[in-house]
């Protein structure tokens, strides 16, 4: 298997394969230095990923461009108006606190 080198990190082509065209590994590898956080105001940020329609993408980054915003910032916005929009129509969404594996074993 070939393997390509990221910064310190060796990624498994055959891995990166399977996550662009949405198949799952057998195995998911989690290595806790690739999640990125940085602290806020309100908390954490995660580093996350989705797929949408190319030309959705290219209007956000069009967007943020011309009101000289980050992406982040543009996308970070509209899912905060999404999830109010929600939890206007069907009540507040709980957040359950995380636990470990301690915790359930």
């Amino acid at each position: 298997m070939k393997k390509a080198f990221n910064n310190t990190l060796n990624v498994d082509l055959a891995d990166m394969m399977r996550e662009q065209t949405g198949q799952r590994s057998v195995v998911r590898k989690v290595d806790d230095a690739i999640v990125k956080k940085s602290r806020s105001n309100d908390g954490e940020y995660r580093h996350c990923s989705f797929i949408c329609s190319s030309k959705l993408w290219a209007k956000a980054q069009a967007i943020a461009h011309r009101e000289n915003f980050s992406i982040r910032q543009v996308m970070e916005h509209w899912m905060q108006a999404g999830v109010e929009s929600y939890e206007s129509k069907n009540g507040e969404i709980g957040i359950q606190a995380t636990r470990t594996v301690e915790d359930a074993l």
